[in-house]
């Protein structure tokens, strides 16, 4: 039952379990738990999942300072601090791209066209989507960022992307 497994999720969270704070705090903030949605617990369960060195908890608070969601002050500071803490894992792709986001916008601190383009390239690495070879191919054809990319504009690694996608598109 939902509320059995509420009750032992509660209890590993007090006893320090990041995951079980976090999955806590799923039943007060989604409906489908047939829980009372109670916002407030759902932050602070949310919170300490995050302490308590949850990687989903990291991302999940990450994204919500990100965006400035589910009862949270947008903070790209706070955001950054929660995604940079996750780890090769499971979550490290999405931290990736919400990285990619907080580098590659600019007019605040934390542009930086040379980081947005490092993690762009571990997304790659990862995930050989053909949007991210897209933004790949601005970034090393010096359109992506503008006049900021004398550093991060390269030939070498343009033509490198295009004989990989290549690779990638030939029949076997």
């Amino acid at each position: 039952s939902n509320d059995k497994a509420l009750k032992l999720l509660l209890s590993a969270s007090a006893r320090g379990s990041g995951d079980a704070s976090f999955l806590a705090s799923q039943f007060y903030s989604e409906a489908r738990y047939s829980q009372p949605l109670d916002p407030s617990k759902a932050k602070m369960l949310l919170m300490k999942s995050a302490r308590d060195g949850s990687e989903i908890g990291q991302l999940t608070l990450g994204k919500a300072y990100l965006k400035g969601k589910s009862g949270f002050s947008k903070s790209i500071n706070d955001a950054y601090d929660k995604f940079i803490k996750i780890g090769d894992g499971p979550y490290r792709l999405p931290a990736s791209h919400s990285l990619y986001e907080i580098y590659s916008t600019p007019n605040q601190p934390l542009f930086s066209p040379e980081k947005a383009t490092a993690e762009m390239e571990r997304i790659w690495a990862k995930n050989k989507n053909l949007a991210f070879a897209g933004t790949l191919a601005l970034i090393y054809s010096g359109k992506q960022f503008g006049d900021k990319t004398k550093t991060v504009k390269s030939t070498e690694k343009f033509n490198e992307l295009i004989v990989d996608l290549e690779k990638q598109n030939r029949p076997q």
